[in-house]
């Protein structure tokens, strides 16, 4: 009767585990049936609706075998869909061919068949991106240095060596693709134009590594009165937006340099008792704002 009873214990938990999936935005999820699925981050458990036709990935559409001396720090998918860019601890990037499952380097492209054109640091890429065209990329290592690549024929455009103190944790384009917005461990993040090759911004008041940055347009509803009237007349403002391992997401004005809102999505997790997707709202993230960076 034990052994019985252990085998049915045992069946039990192997069902349990069938059931479960990982998904790379609700973690660990559970199928209940066709139209809910329950998930858990943290010490609570959220239900979430979704459609009866979505599915959670369950096995990899492929793998890239690197060397033993080599693993990848950063992948972006080029925007045309024709193409996985990999940045590798050994300072090399890579473009892989789509046509076969990202498995080959792409082959048309022919700075990848010979050894002089191959993109590359000297330490490891940290940090890719791509301009909205798909022609130009750039990518920043761990030594603080920041490379524009021309994809067709990998020619190096621009090389701002020194870029940052620390490591390059995160670069983007500018909508136009005329600057660079980069991150760093260093704690700054700065703006490089590429036709002067030159910093014009930097934006400092982050406690700890800046871990991402992002360019935004503003449409002017949320600037002053003064200024929602030049906003209104010259167009969407752009703005900076960056993420820190201090634990606070700031807004900077990209004209400026100056804060306008800091983030702490920490205190809103922790005033947060529940998720809803029904009619109920979920509490805002704390927000303070300042107009001038001494009232930080």
């Amino acid at each position: 009767k034990k052994r019985k009873k252990k085998k049915k214990r045992k069946k039990k938990n192997k069902k349990r585990r069938s059931a479960k999936r990982f998904d790379l935005v609700l973690g660990e999820v559970d199928k209940d049936d066709d139209n809910h699925r329950s998930f858990s981050r943290g010490s609570g458990a959220v239900m979430a609706l979704t459609s009866s036709s979505e599915r959670v990935a369950s096995r990899p559409y492929s793998a890239i075998k690197f060397g033993k001396r080599s693993h990848v720090e950063m992948a972006i998918f080029l925007p045309d869909g024709t193409g996985l860019v990999t940045g590798s601890s050994d300072g090399f990037v890579e473009i892989w061919d789509p046509a076969n499952r990202y498995t080959t380097l792409r082959q048309d492209l022919k700075y990848q068949t010979d050894d002089e054109g191959v993109l590359l640091h000297e330490t490891a890429v940290l940090a890719l991106t791509v301009t909205a065209d798909g022609t130009m990329l750039c990518s920043g290592s761990v030594d603080g240095t920041i490379k524009v690549w021309k994809i067709a024929t990998g020619t190096c455009l621009r090389q701002m060596d020194r870029a940052h103190a620390g490591a390059i944790s995160c670069v983007a384009f500018s909508p136009d693709g005329s600057r660079v917005l980069s991150a760093s461990h260093d704690g700054t993040c700065r703006e490089f134009g590429l036709r002067a090759s030159r910093m014009l911004k930097e934006f400092r008041g982050h406690t700890s590594y800046v871990n991402t940055c992002a360019y935004a347009l503003d449409n002017g509803r949320n600037s002053n009165s003064n200024n929602s009237s030049n906003n209104s007349s010259n167009g969407p403002n752009l703005l900076v937006v960056t993420g820190s391992a201090d634990g606070t997401v700031r807004v900077w004005d990209g004209k400026t340099s100056e804060v306008r809102h800091v983030l702490r999505p920490s205190l809103a997790l922790a005033s947060t008792s529940s998720i809803s997707t029904g009619s109920t709202a979920t509490t805002a993230a704390a927000v303070e704002t300042s107009t001038t960076p001494s009232a930080l």
